[in-house]
C-alpha cells in the first residue's frame, strides 16, 4: 500500500515577541498577501495552516478590509485552516477556564466565515503541557494534539498516545529534532547564508526528509509540516512536490499538499498500531545537544515578569467568580446579562495569553501593551460587577420601606 505524506504548509505566527505586535503584524499582512495570491493563482497549492490559530487573520483583516471575501471564501473552501485555538497560549500561567474560553473564541471565530473549524489540537511551541490537555481537548472535539517541548525524540519519536490525569488518551505527533521548525531547517535551508536552491535540489531534500519522517512512526501516515518561526510560504511547493513523488514511487510514498486535520484523521484511523503511551504532564527537559535533539523547556517563563502572572490572576478572578455569576444571578432580578461587554473584556484577556506574552520572554514594548489589554478587560468586568450586585442588593430590599429607613 502507498504510504500518504501530509505536506502541511503554515507558519508558527508569534504575535508579538522580540519585535512588538506592529512590526510583526506588518509581516503578517505581507505574508498573508501572498498567500491569497497564490492560492488564487496556483490551484496545486491547496491549503494554507494558520498556526492553528485564529486571531492573525482578524489582524490582518483590520488593515485589509477589502479581503475579507476573498479570505472567507477560502476559509469555506478549506483552503485556509483557522482554530481551534483563538491564541496559542501557555498551559500553565493561565487558568483552565481561559484555555477553554481560548478554543471556544477560536472555533467560534471559524464558524463566523461560515465554516467549521480545525479540530487539530496544536500546542506546537508551549513550555509544557499540563496533565488535564488531553482531557480539555477531547471535550472541545478536538481528538488528537501537534507538540514538541516536554518530550524526547529519543524516546518518542514521531507517534504516541497521551494519556490525561482523568484517563482520556488521545493520540499526539511530536515533532521532530528542531520542532515545527525543522522541514524550515533542513529542506528550506532557511538558515543558511545561501537558501536559494532549484526546484530539483528542494525536491531532493524534500525527498530525504520524507524518508526520515516515514521512519519516526508505527503507522502510515507521514507528516511533512513546513511552518518555521515568522517564515513566509514556499510558493514552488506544488511543483517541488510533483517532482519528489516521481522519485518516491520506488519507496511507496505519495506526498499531497494537506492539512493537520487530514492528517489528524488518517492517524486516528490507525491509533491501535501505536505502541507508546505517555502519561500525565509532560515537562522533560533537554538531555541531548541542539545537534540532536533541540528540544528547550525555558520554565523560567513561569516566574519571569511576576506582575503580569499577577494582574492575570486578578483579571481571570473578576471575570471568572464575580463578574459572569452575579450577572447571571442578576437576570432574576430583571437584569439583562451583558454578553457584549464580557466577550470584549475575555478577548483583552487572551490577547494576553499567547506564550510569548503572558510568558514574560517579550520586549519590554510587548508587555507595556499587556498592561493596557489587561486594565481593558477589568474596566469593563469591575464595572458589571458592580452593576450586578446592586441590582441584586436593589431587588432583596423591601418594596416598601419603612419611614426614615
Amino acid at each position: 500500500m502507498t504510504r500518504i505524506a501530509h505536506y502541511v504548509s503554515s507558519t508558527h505566527w508569534d504575535r508579538e515577541w522580540y519585535e512588538p505586535f506592529q512590526g510583526y503584524r506588518m509581516r503578517l499582512v505581507s505574508l498573508l498577501d501572498e498567500v491569497l495570491e497564490t492560492l488564487q493563482k496556483d490551484p496545486g497549492y491547496r491549503t494554507f495552516v494558520m498556526d492553528g490559530q485564529a486571531i492573525p487573520i482578524l489582524d490582518y483583516l483590520e488593515v485589509r478590509p477589502e479581503k475579507r471575501e476573498l479570505v472567507g471564501k477560502f476559509v469555506r473552501e478549506g483552503r485556509i485552516r483557522l482554530g481551534p485555538w483563538f491564541v496559542l497560549p501557555d498551559e500553565f500561567i493561565v487558568s483552565g477556564e481561559s484555555l477553554i474560553r481560548n478554543l471556544q473564541k477560536g472555533i467560534d471565530t471559524s464558524d463566523e466565515f461560515g465554516t467549521p473549524s480545525s479540530r487539530a489540537g496544536f500546542l506546537c511551541d508551549m513550555f509544557g503541557h499540563t496533565s488535564q490537555m488531553p482531557q480539555i481537548l477531547s471535550q472541545m472535539g478536538i481528538p488528537m494534539a501537534f507538540i514538541w517541548r516536554g518530550i524526547t525524540e529519543k524516546e518518542n519519536g514521531g507517534n504516541s498516545i497521551w494519556k490525561a490525569s482523568d484517563g482520556t488518551e488521545i493520540p499526539i505527533y511530536r515533532f521532530g529534532r528542531d520542532g515545527y521548525c525543522t522541514f524550515s531547517f533542513e529542506v528550506r535551508q532557511v538558515n543558511a547564508q545561501d537558501s536559494s536552491l532549484t526546484e530539483e535540489q528542494m525536491a531532493a531534500k524534500l525527498i530525504e526528509y520524507t524518508l526520515a519522517e516515514s521512519r519516526r512512526s508505527d503507522i502510515s501516515p507521514i507528516l511533512i509540516f513546513d511552518g518555521g518561526d515568522h517564515l513566509e510560504i514556499e510558493p514552488r511547493i506544488s511543483k517541488v512536490i510533483s517532482h519528489a513523488n516521481k522519485l518516491l514511487e520506488k519507496d511507496g510514498i505519495r506526498i499531497v499538499h494537506s492539512d493537520l486535520d487530514k492528517y489528524m484523521n488518517d492517524v486516528i484511523k490507525e491509533k491501535k498500531g501505536i505502541r507508546k503511551t505517555l502519561n500525565g504532564e509532560l515537562r522533560k527537559t533537554a538531555k541531548e545537544i541542539a545537534t540532536v535533539d533541540n528540544q528547550w523547556m525555558l520554565s523560567g517563563t513561569l516566574s519571569s515578569r511576576m506582575h503580569l502572572k499577577q494582574r492575570n490572576a486578578v483579571c481571570e478572578d473578576e471575570l471568572c467568580l464575580w463578574a459572569e455569576p452575579f450577572s447571571a444571578f442578576a437576570c432574576v432580578a430583571g437584569e439583562k446579562y451583558p454578553v457584549g461587554y464580557l466577550q470584549t473584556a475575555w478577548r483583552h484577556l487572551l490577547e494576553n495569553h499567547a506564550h510569548d506574552s503572558i510568558c514574560g520572554c517579550s520586549l519590554d514594548q510587548v508587555h507595556q501593551d499587556m498592561i493596557f489589554r489587561f486594565d481593558q478587560s477589568i474596566g469593563i468586568s469591575e464595572r458589571l460587577t458592580g452593576g450586578a450586585t446592586r441590582a441584586i442588593a436593589l431587588s432583596a430590599a423591601p418594596r416598601d420601606l419603612p419611614d426614615g429607613s
